[in-house]
């Protein structure tokens, strides 16, 4: 097990990345990720600073501790290992069994939107045939057309507008609620994981 890992999250393999337990070594660049402004925008991030210290201390308190309402992976890449980005799922409620879930691939050399869709498309395979979750629920701005449609591709509804739920750049802006069920993803799995470059 990597060192101060969380014990309970598995390594899941992909074709080009590899999801793994967030480890402490990661926490320094997925800081500078989370102080860039786009990103902050993109994730609905607070808009102030984060110090370093501040994600040590919540990857301490937070994510290396054992807690069956959340999971943070790394994504790194399998040629490298190189840290990518990370994904999480999140709000685990393990009796209406629903949770949700969210992503960053953030490298610019990266392939973004092909390394973001076989995230993506592993999380759901976990979430839904690992954990046995019924339902996962995204937030996104409603003006991020390119979240949107990806999400849409991924085979989520439309299912809530919040309306200026979020204040950013001096304006507020509407989040859009998505969701996706279990027999819904398992009914597209083998297209998507076709998609995403996955075995079936």
């Amino acid at each position: 097990m990597p060192e101060n890992a969380v014990g309970a999250v598995p390594v899941i393999e992909g074709s080009q990345i590899f999801l793994h337990p967030l480890r402490m070594k990661d926490i320094p660049r997925l800081n500078h990720w989370r102080n860039d402004l786009t990103t902050r925008e993109q994730l609905v991030l607070h808009p102030y600073p984060i110090p370093l210290e501040q994600d040590m201390l919540w990857f301490k308190e937070r994510i290396a501790v054992a807690n069956n309402r959340q999971i943070y992976f790394g994504v790194s890449l399998k040629d490298t290992h190189e840290l990518a980005g990370y994904a999480n799922i999140i709000n685990i409620n393990w009796i209406h069994r629903t949770c949700n879930v969210g992503a960053l691939i953030r490298k610019s050399q990266h392939k973004h939107q092909a390394l973001g869709l076989e995230t993506a498309v592993l999380v759901m395979e976990y979430v839904f045939k690992t954990l046995g979750l019924e339902r996962i629920c995204v937030h996104v701005i409603a003006d991020n057309k390119r979240a949107l449609m990806f999400n849409r591709m991924l085979g989520y509804r439309k299912e809530a507008l919040m309306r200026k739920h979020v204040f950013m750049n001096g304006a507020y802006h509407d989040i859009c609620v998505l969701g996706i069920l279990r027999n819904e993803y398992l009914d597209a799995r083998d297209q998507l994981r076709h998609t995403a470059g996955l075995s079936r």
